[in-house]
């Protein structure tokens, strides 16, 4: 038995006559490192409390998973990334997530909200709360659309400040896991989500009936 998800990985050797074994640990991540993209740098830069509280939490149901959503986002300081295919009603189309967004973004010239979506169709239709708040402060949230041909990932994410996250695997079920501090983890996800913004556009549809 390892600790920490740890796991043997080659043969039992000896190093100055002491026994060894190698081990490698697989970061929950659903995708393959983009070959054309440079590994992030991690940085170490958390609020003393936030890395004395930090620990990976499972999340199971709807309830658990606001809970953990609105707790990353209350740490988030500069910058909060959201990808979820259709910007889930359950999840974020509440006023208790709405106005942890809200806070954040209001809270200092840094703050800025990017979020990735697959479609505006179901948005724009239910007047989604998020895409009024992006339309009132858009100089502090910008939506994008990924594109077609890349709008393949089936899960859901939050990453803030290149140092929390929380993943949703499978955005069909409402399970979830993370951490207010792995920059480890946050910034593998980072990688995919700028991978995918820099190749996503604006959609017109979000920018119509401004308030």
């Amino acid at each position: 038995m390892f600790d920490a998800g740890f796991l043997p990985e080659g043969e039992i050797f000896l190093e100055a006559g002491i026994e060894h074994q190698a081990m490698a640990l697989a970061l929950p991540i659903p995708w393959e490192t983009q070959s054309d993209v440079p590994r992030p740098t991690v940085r170490q830069e958390a609020a003393p409390e936030a890395a004395e509280s930090a620990e990976l939490k499972h999340h199971d149901g709807e309830g658990d998973m606001i809970s953990g959503l609105i707790t990353l986002l209350e740490t988030a300081t500069r910058h909060v990334r959201i990808y979820s295919q259709e910007l889930d009603h359950t999840i974020f189309d509440r006023s208790d997530v709405i106005d942890a967004l809200s806070a954040f973004v209001r809270s200092g010239p840094p703050a800025r909200l990017q979020v990735l979506i697959h479609s505006s169709s179901s948005i724009v239709s239910r007047g989604h709360q998020l895409l009024s708040l992006a339309r009132r402060l858009d100089s502090k949230i910008e939506i994008r659309t990924v594109p077609g041909e890349l709008a393949t990932d089936q899960h859901t994410t939050a990453i803030i400040d290149e140092q929390g996250y929380l993943l949703q695997p499978d955005h069909r079920e409402y399970q979830a896991q993370g951490n207010v501090f792995d920059p480890v983890v946050a910034n593998r996800l980072l990688e995919r989500f700028d991978y995918l913004w820099d190749r996503s556009q604006t959609d017109p549809e979000l920018r119509v009936l401004r308030l």
